[in-house]
């Protein structure tokens, strides 16, 4: 997903994050659940996604999700040295 800039979200099912560089299982992960958003602002691929019984996995551009998150108001922008990024917004 990191190579073509979008977003997962494992609807259900079970996936592990496997290390590109030894493949090493760094976590496994059960659904429902957001997969790429560590690496979202990031420019190398550091883990892939392997589906460890049958998944559904609903996939979405990267800009798209954080403009859903924006309008959710579950994001603020912000800009920091020129460059734009996210911080969480924590309300009840």
């Amino acid at each position: 997903m990191k190579k073509e800039n979008k977003i997962g979200f494992l609807k259900r099912g079970c996936v592990s994050l496997c290390s590109t560089e030894n493949d090493i299982v760094t976590v496994s992960i059960e659904g429902p659940a957001i997969l790429g958003m560590a690496q979202m602002f990031h420019d190398t691929q550091s883990h892939y996604i392997r589906c460890n019984r049958d998944c559904e996995i609903v996939v979405i551009d990267t800009f798209n999700f954080i403009q859903l998150l924006t309008q959710k108001k579950l994001v603020v922008p912000c800009v920091y040295d020129n460059q734009p990024s996210y911080e969480n917004v924590l309300s009840a």
